[in-house]
């Protein structure tokens, strides 16, 4: 019988890197961070399955390979500051955490905050730091962010993320609408008034939340 540990292993090696994911940190992060741990016990047995899981709370844990993605493109050194919106179950979270400095996640839903909060506290995460709010107005108070990953999708990046995005900094987003073809988009802030985009893809990433927000806000 296979550990969650074997199938872990198994799914970095025949969902990620079968899929062209490249970036060792990422891999390595991936094989750290115990999935299961944030689904509840019902789930846990397909934590490793490759699919989006849904919970009664209204969470949803992201499939692995939009998660490994994402973060490859931010093309992480290791010494960021980094922005994520959109908390969810605070897996993504934990594997940002095994690769950069220091993380700073927001949640809108108050539930979903909770719950987030109480995983990574068992799981003895120092450098990941949680706050209940509306994701697309940032945390200008910790701005600038060597990086942020938007993790719902959106019909165009907010302002106010670019604006809490550092000088050479990036930021990821899947950019589109829900239940339609979406685009993979990196924005990288070259100066304090000038910033490139780049489509670097095709993805579909899933509603994380009935309550986003995003079409009033942007």
């Amino acid at each position: 019988m296979q550990t969650h540990s074997m199938k872990r292993h198994e799914m970095v090696r025949g969902q990620l890197e079968e899929a062209g994911v490249k970036e060792t940190a990422v891999l390595e992060a991936m094989k750290i961070v115990p999935r299961e741990e944030f689904l509840p016990e019902s789930l846990q047995d397909k934590a490793y399955e490759g699919e989006a899981l849904y919970m009664d709370n209204g969470q949803t844990l992201q499939k692995p390979i939009i998660i490994a993605r994402m973060m490859e493109a931010l093309a992480l050194r290791g010494d960021e500051k980094v922005l994520e919106v959109g908390t969810g179950t605070g897996y993504r979270s934990a594997v940002l955490a095994e690769i950069v400095q220091d993380v700073y996640t927001i949640e809108k839903n108050t539930a979903q905050a909770t719950q987030a909060a109480h995983n990574l506290e068992k799981m003895d995460y120092r450098n990941i730091h949680i706050m209940h709010k509306d994701g697309v107005e940032g945390w200008p108070e910790e701005a600038p962010f060597d990086a942020i990953l938007v993790s719902a999708v959106g019909p165009m990046i907010p302002e106010a993320l670019k604006e809490q995005v550092s000088i050479n900094g990036r930021l990821v987003m899947a950019v589109g609408m829900h239940g339609s073809e979406q685009e993979l988009t990196r924005l990288t802030r070259v100066s304090q008034t000038e910033y490139k985009e780049e489509v670097l893809g095709k993805i579909l990433v899933e509603d994380l939340s009935k309550d986003t927000g995003w079409k009033e806000a942007v």
